[in-house]
């Protein structure tokens, strides 16, 4: 079904295959199997619980909260995608649901992580908190003044666009366990040819890719949402 026609879905009964993208769970599967690819490459371990579940839970909190945010000021005249108007319709669902997680993996954060780990996360959290503020509150700040849209105007052209943040933050936050522990220990180098390389510059460029792969994952689909977002008004790279 077109995404334009997504409108009409209300009352009828959501495909099956669209649920693991309305509850946010596609995002979560793909940054735990992450996660365990590179604890295993590079930290030859497997995730512990309390690593998976904290990311898991962090990644599901930062989606549904995009998402809510979203759903809060759309336009049901205009064209909208299906989950945009299933959290529209369940926001209050989501947001006992929301609050609740965020009470249980603060928790776990605090009692099983440890405290270089959750030092680095509340770092990547405020990175987080900066990128949400800076789609969802700033650019719909009013402009007051001349000077202040002069000074926008100059500082939009360093911005980034959403979808290479998303993607690097991603990427950040899946590898964060690796980082975490090669920074807290003295690893052995590998050899490459006749070469040592360290294993963090070998794990930064494996970030890098990884970062490159989720930005155009979210290229590709602002590019397949391209119309929704301009009857919205959504910010997008297309």
């Amino acid at each position: 079904m077109n995404e334009l026609d997504v409108s009409q879905l209300k009352g009828r009964r959501v495909p099956l295959a669209a649920w693991p993208s309305l509850l946010s769970l596609d995002a979560v599967l793909v940054a735990v199997v992450w996660q365990q690819l590179l604890m295993r490459s590079f930290c030859n371990r497997s995730s512990t619980w309390p690593e998976i579940s904290s990311l898991a839970a962090t990644v599901w909190l930062i989606y549904v909260a995009d998402r809510l945010l979203d759903a809060a000021k759309l336009d049901l005249t205009q064209p909208h995608t299906l989950r945009h108007l299933f959290y529209r319709e369940h926001s209050q669902l989501f947001l006992g649901l929301w609050s609740l997680l965020l009470a249980i993996v603060t928790f776990v954060v605090v009692r099983f992580l440890s405290s270089d780990l959750l030092r680095n996360g509340v770092l990547l959290g405020a990175a987080v908190l900066a990128y949400g503020a800076s789609v969802h509150f700033a650019a719909s700040r009013p402009v007051s003044t001349a000077s202040e849209t002069q000074r926008r105007s100059l500082l939009s052209w360093f911005h980034l666009p959403k979808e290479v943040r998303v993607g690097t933050l991603f990427a950040l936050g899946v590898s964060l366990t690796v980082w975490t522990q090669l920074s807290t220990s003295q690893p052995n180098a590998v050899m490459s040819g006749s070469l040592a390389v360290d294993p963090q510059w070998t794990l930064a460029v494996a970030t890098c890719a990884i970062a490159i792969l989720f930005s155009c994952n979210c290229v590709l689909v602002a590019r397949f949402e391209l119309a929704i977002d301009r009857a919205q008004a959504f910010p997008s790279i297309a």
